[in-house]
Formats: structure tokens, sequence, C-alpha cells
């Protein structure tokens, strides 16, 4: 799978309605969070569990090393609710979580990108986007991709984080950590 990483017309970002096209993916990512923070982060694991133990890693950096604030963190999945490997879950490694948009004090937001749509975190971990670059949900990627306003990890299967980076020889403009 690859999407098609073209530079976006501004007028395509700036009407904003719509379905995105798959040309603005590639700068959607690199400029929506770059203007404020730092670059995008891109995490590659084997599995859907691996996938939630990377998750829980990035959460123990986040808060125990950098000193990010639990609330400031969502992770936005890709999945529904009950579909999700996080759902009924009160944890995620040793991170309470929380499905109330507003954030609970020493607890990390969990929610599915189309619940967050119109919210955004300082720092937005996103994960389970397989559905929706299978089906090329370009506008709902978007939603995902421009919640984080200074921090932005992507976390998924192999082929997901590359067919989100545009690459799938792995060798791109991104840098991939395997988990």
């Amino acid at each position: 799978m690859h999407i098609d990483l073209g530079v976006c017309p501004s007028e395509q970002r700036e009407r904003n309605s719509g379905r995105l096209e798959p040309s603005c993916v590639a700068t959607l990512i690199f400029e929506s969070v770059a203007s404020e923070g730092r670059p995008v982060e891109f995490v590659e694991a084997r599995s859907q569990h691996e996938v939630r133990k990377a998750v829980s890693r990035i959460l123990r950096r986040l808060v125990v090393d950098e000193g990010v604030a639990p609330e400031d963190v969502a992770i936005l999945s890709g999945r529904v609710w009950e579909k999700s490997a996080f759902a009924n879950l009160d944890r995620v490694g040793n991170f309470g979580i929380t499905r109330d948009p507003r954030g609970t004090s020493g607890k990390v937001v969990f929610e599915t990108v189309y619940r967050f749509k119109g919210l955004e975190r300082q720092v937005v971990i996103l994960t389970e986007m397989d559905s929706y670059v299978e089906r090329k949900r370009i506008d709902l990627l978007y939603v995902g991709l421009t919640r984080a306003r200074l921090h932005l990890v992507i976390i998924g299967v192999q082929s997901t984080v590359r067919a989100i980076r545009g690459d799938v020889n792995g060798v791109g403009p991104g840098r991939a950590r395997k988990s």
C-alpha cells in the first residue's frame, strides 16, 4: 500500500472541507506540528500486540522522562472503541486513561480519531490507523494528524506507518524506529 504524497496546493489546505486529496498528506504530516514542535515520530511494530507495548513505552518516556503531564497527552485510535486493542482498559502501562475528551487530571485521554475531531492536545499518539490507510480515508487521517500542538507520534504495524510516511521502501523524510 502506498499513499501518494505529493505537494499540497495551498487552496486545498485553506478550504479544509470535504475529502482531502491524497497528494496533501505528506505536507500535512510534516507541517502539522513542525512550526512549533518536534518532528513527527514514527514507531513501527510487528504486530498489534507490539503496538500496544510501544504505546506504553512512549507514554512512559513522555511522562516520566520528559515531564509531560498525562492530561496533555491523547492516544487516538483509528478503530471504533469496541474493536480497539485498548477497549475496556482503564490503564495503559502505569497510566490511567479516560475517554472524557476534556481530560482528567493525571489521566491520558484515549479516544477515536472521529470523536476527537475539533479537539487538540500538546502530544498525540496516533495508532490503529490501518483501516484509514487501507480505505484511503485521507480526510480522517488528516483529522488524526492535525490534533497535536507540539508533538505527534505515529505508532503502527510497519506497512501502515510506511504508507502514512509515503515510503514503502523504508527510506524517506521521516525516521522510523522499530519497536
